[in-house]
């Protein structure tokens, strides 16, 4: 599958090693295809950075150097900045989009409040292992 993950995802797997999150990048890395853009990576890389996630810091870089190893950086421009609540969160629609994703993983529900948008299915981390589980 062709995957999105957001970048909330991405820090709760640093954050707990053996939870759902961790569990999503480790299949996403190891069976899927994962998309990310220059934005969203910089944004990750602000993310890692913030005093309170200091204790986290060698498991955020590795998630970094695994996005950059793994991953497909991908050129996108942002689009409607009104399709989502929280208009920082249309980068990903936007990859998406560009590249026919399947999935867009995101621990922010509220931040997507329709369960597809053009086609792509957006699901939580645990709706995510659930599906993948059974393909």
């Amino acid at each position: 599958m062709r995957i999105v993950i957001d970048c909330n995802v991405l820090v709760s797997a640093a954050i707990s090693s053996g939870g759902a999150c961790r569990q999503v990048l480790d299949r996403v890395i190891r069976f899927h295809e994962w998309y990310f853009s220059k934005q969203t990576l910089e944004e990750y890389v602000a993310v890692s950075r913030y005093a309170h996630l200091r204790k986290y810091r060698r498991k955020l870089d590795a998630i970094r150097d695994s996005m950059l190893k793994t991953g497909i950086e991908i050129e996108v421009r942002s689009g409607d900045p009104d399709l989502l609540p929280d208009p920082d969160d249309v980068i990903y629609l936007d990859i998406a989009f560009a590249v026919k994703a399947d999935l867009l993983i995101t621990g922010n529900r509220k931040h997507f409040p329709q369960y597809t948008y053009r086609g792509v299915r957006i699901l939580s981390p645990r709706e995510f292992l659930d599906l993948d589980a059974h393909v």
